[in-house]
């Protein structure tokens, strides 16, 4: 299984800005952490670009007609003072259609975003140009403060809802979901914090989020000490 990956943008072409981001910043990113989990998932990725560069429309069609890719996925983030998602398909009743649906409820699911569907978008070059189904997934409005706020900080996030999107599509199971959304697997304390939280120690947010690097209340504090004195009690008492 081929898959190009294409970040939008890049080099002088910044794309849509707003609240001090650069959409191509912002792709490529996404772009590269979704390829390299499904990397890690035996998905054989190619990207139109893995830096800061300029890369025409016509070199990213062409690029993954030539290498014959089964699949194409464009990463966008959108302006124009809406919100939420959407992702953009050739026609509708297609292949790249139904990849659509599943990208699409995967993103909204974990981010929480508006559901803005899917859409068909035949004056798309990277939509129109290619020989196999593709998408182009616009995965906020960078214009819209809220949407950037998300933008900004859950890029994790969005990879994994697109790779666990493409691969549950293609067949091949489910991206490992993060414990926690805000503890990513290059947090340097994730093993302990996904240990101490499975131990009942220290819990996290409703939210799903653990808030790794803010500092404890007194009344938090109260509540991990309680915990852990639970937890050596039961242990104690079964013999551990």
């Amino acid at each position: 299984m081929k898959i190009v990956i294409d970040p939008g943008h890049g080099g002088s072409d910044s794309g849509a800005v707003g609240s001090g981001l650069r959409e191509s910043d912002i792709v490529l990113d996404v772009a590269l952490k979704a390829g390299s989990k499904l990397q890690k998932a035996g998905v054989d990725i190619i990207f139109t670009r893995n830096d800061d560069k300029k890369v025409t429309l016509e070199e990213r069609t062409s690029l993954a007609n030539a290498q014959k890719a089964d699949y194409f996925v464009s990463i966008h983030a959108n302006a124009g003072g809406g919100t939420g998602v959407e992702t953009l398909i050739y026609k509708e009743g297609s292949v790249a259609g139904n990849l659509a649906k599943i990208i699409q409820e995967y993103i909204v699911n974990a981010l929480g975003l508006k559901d803005r569907k899917v859409k068909a978008r035949p004056d798309l070059w990277v939509l129109r140009k290619t020989n196999m189904p593709a998408v182009l997934i616009e995965l906020a409005f960078i214009d819209n403060p809220s949407d950037a706020e998300v933008l900004k900080n859950s890029k994790d996030e969005f990879a994994n809802a697109i790779a666990a999107a493409i691969l549950k599509f293609i067949g091949k199971g489910d991206v490992e979901m993060p414990k926690f959304k805000d503890v990513p697997d290059f947090h340097w304390a994730k093993d302990v914090i996904e240990e101490i939280s499975d131990l009942g120690i220290m819990k996290g947010f409703a939210d799903g989020t653990f808030k790794p690097d803010e500092p404890l209340s007194r009344a938090q504090a109260a509540v991990l000490v309680k915990n852990l004195i639970d937890y050596l009690n039961n242990k104690k008492k079964k013999g551990g």
